[in-house]
């Protein structure tokens, strides 16, 4: 097994719930959510970085938390945020940092697991619904160039995506 098996897609395709499975089924794996520990670092929400920094600086954040862990020879299962595959030369950090899994699911399946979140900068918008396929639109194709398994997530169950995943890694 790779030592880091990363997710990556859009957010609510199932990357969070699909990771901790993952971790609690495999032994000496660390779960990390990169939304999480950016917070964590930054001593403040997304929704607080976006209003001091902006998407850029978030972004960049994001970034040199990818470079970090890039460089550790821990056994992770990674959680990305949504936009991490699509910034700058990202994929290729991704590539290189393990192996990696793009859940996708369709935008109606997003928006009904995402729809009452407010946790969402990029969705604090009326329609929720075309936000997602506007960005989905743009996001996809970055989301395969980086993945080395794509897995359609759409009506299937946690443990279902887990052995899909582990099957093909």
């Amino acid at each position: 097994m790779a030592d880091k098996i990363i997710l990556i897609g859009f957010m609510g395709s199932g990357k969070t719930s699909v990771g901790k499975l993952i971790a609690k089924r495999y032994q000496g794996y660390k779960f990390i959510d990169s939304d999480e520990e950016i917070e964590s670092i930054a001593g403040k929400s997304i929704n607080e970085i976006f209003e001091d920094e902006g998407e850029e600086g978030f972004r960049r954040r994001e970034r040199g938390f990818l470079i970090r862990l890039c460089d550790t020879s821990d056994k992770i299962i990674l959680s990305t945020g949504g936009g991490m595959p699509c910034y700058k030369g990202n994929d290729e950090l991704l590539k290189k940092a393990g192996f990696t899994v793009y859940l996708s699911a369709k935008p109606e399946t997003i928006y009904n697991r995402v729809k009452n979140d407010t946790t969402r900068p990029l969705l604090n918008v009326e329609d929720k619904l075309a936000k997602i396929k506007e960005l989905l639109s743009i996001r996809d194709e970055l989301y395969r160039k980086a993945a080395k398994v794509i897995i359609e997530t759409d009506g299937k169950h946690l443990n279902d995506i887990v052995d899909e995943i582990m099957g093909n890694e």
